[in-house]
This record gives structure tokens, C-alpha cells and sequence, in this order.
């Protein structure tokens, strides 16, 4: 088989970390270290579910704990532990390469973290973008890809979906109505 397959979309969406950048060194850290601040079992060998908010993971962890607090703790350790963040192959020359109205990020990371992520791996701040605080449900929640979809005027449907975590392919499964 030779030849170039073209497929069109109206747009791209993104998930941010696994996909544009690799942080999974500074979230495991970041979370054993919460983990261990909050007495959680076993703090040296606790693994998050990645591609959840940290919210709805401090929820299920922690449901008794001030959420503003717990959340902050958690950003607060990620946002300095950016030494060995990489910028996935590829990722920068695709991103300077499509026009800006026509690819959005839609993280689980809330927006500081997005944006901090971004900057220390030099990529550009997307114009648009569905951070983890920006929504009421989190992935798997279809919300964060519909949205998305929406801020680049298009149907769900009419978009690629760029993702990594087993959450965030629920997510995209469930915005366009397929079964997961």
C-alpha cells in the first residue's frame, strides 16, 4: 500500500499531558508527595488514575478535606516539579503548523497548571483551551471534548481527538453518542 490517506476535520483537540508534553515523572512525584502530606496509605508507591482532575481524585481520596486546600497543594507541587517535563516528538512543529482557531487543548489540569506546563515546556498558550476547572463534570464526562469542539465553532463530531488516558478516551467516545 502506498500513497498519502487525507482525512479533513473541522478542528483538533488535544489532551495536553501524554500528548504534547510528558509529565508523568512530575505527577507521580507530586502525588506521593500530597499523598504522604495527607496520610494516604501507602504514600511511596500511590499511583492517581492519570487524565482525572485532581479535584475528583481528592474527592475520592479525601472527601472530608477542605477542596480549596487540597487543591492547592497539589498544584502548588506540580508547578515546581517541571525538571524532567519533555515536549513529546512532534508535538511543537504540529502545533505552530495549524492555524489557531482551528486546535484547542482540553486538559484535565486546571488552568495554572496548564498554562505553567506549557510554559516551561516553551510551547505556545493555545488561544483556546478546556482546562479541568473550567467545567462541572471532568473526564470521562463527554463535557470537556464537547465544549472544546464548541470553542472552534465545530460539531463534536467534525473533530479528531488527540488522547492518551484511558478517561479522556470515555470522554471522546461519549461526545459523539458512541458506547464505551
Amino acid at each position: 500500500m502506498s500513497g498519502l490517506v487525507i482525512v479533513e476535520f473541522a478542528g483538533i483537540l488535544f489532551d495536553m499531558d501524554g500528548v504534547l508534553v510528558s509529565s508523568i515523572g512530575s505527577v507521580n512525584r507530586s502525588w506521593r508527595k500530597w499523598a504522604e502530606h495527607y496520610g494516604v496509605p501507602n504514600p511511596e508507591t500511590f499511583q492517581i488514575a492519570h487524565g482525572t482532575r485532581a479535584v475528583d481524585t481528592i474527592v475520592k481520596l479525601k472527601p472530608e478535606l477542605d477542596l480549596a486546600e487540597g487543591l492547592q497543594l497539589i498544584e502548588d507541587l506540580e508547578m515546581d516539579d517541571v525538571a524532567d517535563l519533555k515536549v513529546l516528538p512532534g508535538a511543537r512543529a504540529l502545533l505552530e503548523s495549524l492555524p489557531p482557531e482551528r486546535w484547542a487543548i482540553v486538559t484535565s489540569a486546571t488552568n495554572r497548571l496548564l498554562i505553567g506546563r506549557l510554559q516551561a515546556a516553551e510551547l505556545p498558550v493555545p488561544e483556546l483551551f478546556i482546562s479541568g476547572d473550567m467545567v462541572k463534570r471532568g473526564k470521562p464526562d463527554p463535557e470537556p471534548y464537547r465544549r472544546g469542539a464548541g470553542l472552534i465553532h465545530s460539531a463534536p463530531s467534525d473533530c479528531l481527538v488527540v488522547e492518551d488516558a484511558p478517561s479522556g478516551v470515555r470522554s471522546e467516545e461519549r461526545r459523539v453518542g458512541k458506547e464505551c
